[in-house]
Formats: structure tokens, C-alpha cells, sequence
């Protein structure tokens, strides 16, 4: 595939697929979101605490996320900026955050996912300003 033949679409079925799983997660629905997430799926999200590194499977992603959402209280959001995809990648711009000790934050996320049958395989997470990030997702 050319440059000129790569088309980014909001529509692409694997953009369209990572959606309905962004959905499944805000509504708590852990069970459809496994739906869309490859059995041998990689998350590489980046920090220096317990909470940041890379999750290697689905069931070790789930468990991270049921746990997110446990020590957040069920505050933690994620709200799509813009959700683009092609026959190789699939970009998440999105904001992310949750209240904690009654902070409420928020940062600016970017991620960069692959695809394989149909589900997600491999996820890298860009944070913005990451020493901020790292100082609040250790609180919880």
C-alpha cells in the first residue's frame, strides 16, 4: 500500500470497533469490551509506577481495568477527541481522568493501536505531560 492509497477513516470497521469498546468501558460493560480485545493483546502504557507498564494478555488488561475502576470509585472517564482509522493503525485521541481524594483531573492521551482479526493486539499510550500523570495515577 502506497501513501496515496492509505484512507484515515472515522468509519473503518477496526476504528468503529475500538468505539463500541471505549463505549463498553464507560458503561462498565467489561464483558462486551473482552469482546473486541485479541486473547494475546499488549497494552504499553508508560510511567514509573505499579499502575504503568505493559499488560500482556486479556484477562491481565480486564483485571487492570476492573481495577482502575474499583480504586477510582467508578470516576474514572474517558472522553473521544477523534477516533481515525486504516488498514494498519487505528489513532484514540482522547482525555482521560478520574477524581481522586477529591481532585478531579484530567490529561490529554494519544494512542496509536494495531488490529488483528477484528480486535485490538497491541496498544501504545502517548500521555501528555507524563510526571503529572505518573504523581496522580500513583494515588490510587
Amino acid at each position: 500500500m502506497t501513501m496515496d492509497e492509505a484512507i484515515i477513516s472515522t468509519g473503518h470497521l477496526d476504528a468503529v470497533t475500538y468505539r463500541r469498546a471505549a463505549d463498553a468501558f464507560r458503561a462498565g460493560d467489561l464483558d462486551a469490551l473482552a469482546t473486541t480485545i485479541h486473547e494475546d493483546v499488549i497494552w504499553h502504557l508508560p510511567g514509573s509506577t505499579c499502575r504503568t507498564r505493559d499488560f500482556t494478555g486479556r484477562t491481565a488488561l480486564l483485571t487492570y481495568l476492573r481495577e482502575i475502576m474499583h480504586r477510582t470509585n467508578g470516576t474514572f472517564k474517558l472522553q473521544d477527541v477523534c477516533v481515525p482509522g486504516c488498514d494498519k493503525h487505528v489513532l484514540a485521541v482522547q482525555r482521560f481522568g478520574a477524581t481522586v481524594d477529591g481532585q478531579q483531573r484530567f490529561f490529554d492521551v494519544s494512542s496509536v493501536m494495531h488490529f488483528s482479526d477484528g480486535r485490538q493486539k497491541e496498544r501504545w499510550f502517548h500521555i501528555d505531560n507524563p510526571s503529572t500523570f505518573d504523581d496522580f495515577i500513583a494515588r490510587f
